[in-house]
């Protein structure tokens, strides 16, 4: 009987440090859609607290944008862009608690979607 508690209650943490460890690599908050344009969803993050990191002064990382002169232009929180045929974008972020996180996007065109998102701790 006591073997079986033992068993069980290894079992529980087990479970719980699996939950922690899934719901500590989630974006959320704050949540992102995927698909949604970075426009929309950039005016969503600041709307629920969370605060752009300006990663370049005006245009890019020491005056040097980084892939998209257009994306650097527009939004300071450009921490890079790539400019082959998805043109996948990384911009830097930080909640209203401070931590940091990096969102995720793809698009040739000036109006890139979300494509994901991650913490940066």
């Amino acid at each position: 009987m006591l073997e079986r508690l033992v068993m069980f209650a290894r079992a529980a943490l087990f479970a719980t440090l699996i939950v922690a460890a899934a719901s500590a690599s989630t974006l959320s908050p704050p949540s992102l859609v995927v698909g949604l344009p970075y426009k929309a969803a950039r005016a969503r993050l600041i709307g629920a607290g969370n605060h752009p990191v300006q990663v370049h002064p005006g245009l890019g990382l020491n005056g040097i944008c980084l892939g998209r002169d257009d994306l650097c232009a527009a939004y300071p929180e450009v921490e890079s862009c790539a400019v082959d045929e998805d043109g996948p974008c990384r911009f830097r972020w930080r909640t209203a608690k401070g931590r940091l996180f990096t969102v995720h996007t793809r698009g040739e065109t000036f109006d890139v979607t979300i494509s994901g998102g991650a913490w940066n701790d």
